[in-house]
């Protein structure tokens, strides 16, 4: 085997284990997010919310034909009336989209914000809360309310590996087998000498 032919093989076989790496790690399936929203029954009230709460929740990666997120899990905590009721519920979600009054659980990229049709969750108390823009409208047994407020969002940042780390890695990978093979090749011709 020549030099030329060693090379290419070790080549080929780190092209292909770089792609093995970095494939998955690349292509992330979902994404993680933190999740915030705080509301009153008077649009005009800044004071003191009347509903807030906060969580996680994972996504997919942006779909750039609707430049949109959909949501596949949301969970955290809620507080309905902390003034009377200071203990927190359970959020659990999203229901599935097309529960309640269409919703379809996406935020939009860019202005970060859930779309007009909604993201749809439910407490612990069995109360379902459907998040549109500046307004969270209540469904119980008991009847529905809107509160006006703000959901905010923010992307956690993954803990994927930047290529440019496993590009070094990969690199000294072929140093090193080229290293050995160059040895390799050296030691064979000074035993056949």
């Amino acid at each position: 085997m020549t030099l030329s032919t060693g090379l290419k093989r070790i080549s080929v076989l780190m092209a292909f284990f770089l792609f093995l790496v970095t494939a998955p790690a690349l292509h992330a399936d979902t994404l993680n997010w933190t999740w915030g929203f705080t509301g009153h029954t008077d649009p005009n009230n800044t004071s003191s919310p009347s509903v807030f709460g906060n969580g996680t929740f994972t996504s997919t990666a942006l779909d750039t034909a609707t430049n949109s997120y959909t949501i596949l899990t949301l969970d955290g905590q809620w507080f309905s009336n902390p003034a009377t009721n200071p203990s927190p519920l359970t959020v659990s979600g999203p229901l599935a989209a097309g529960t309640l009054n269409g919703n379809d659980n996406k935020i939009i990229a860019g202005i970060l914000d859930v779309d007009s049709n909604g993201l749809l969750f439910e407490t612990s108390n069995g109360v379902e809360w459907l998040i549109t823009p500046n307004s969270i409208y209540v469904n119980s047994a008991a009847g529905s309310s809107t509160y006006f407020g703000t959901f905010f969002v923010s992307q956690v940042a993954s803990p994927v590996p930047e290529p440019s780390s496993i590009m070094l890695l990969g690199t000294a990978f072929v140093a090193l087998a080229s290293l050995l093979w160059y040895r390799k090749q050296n030691h064979a011709v000074v035993n056949a000498a």
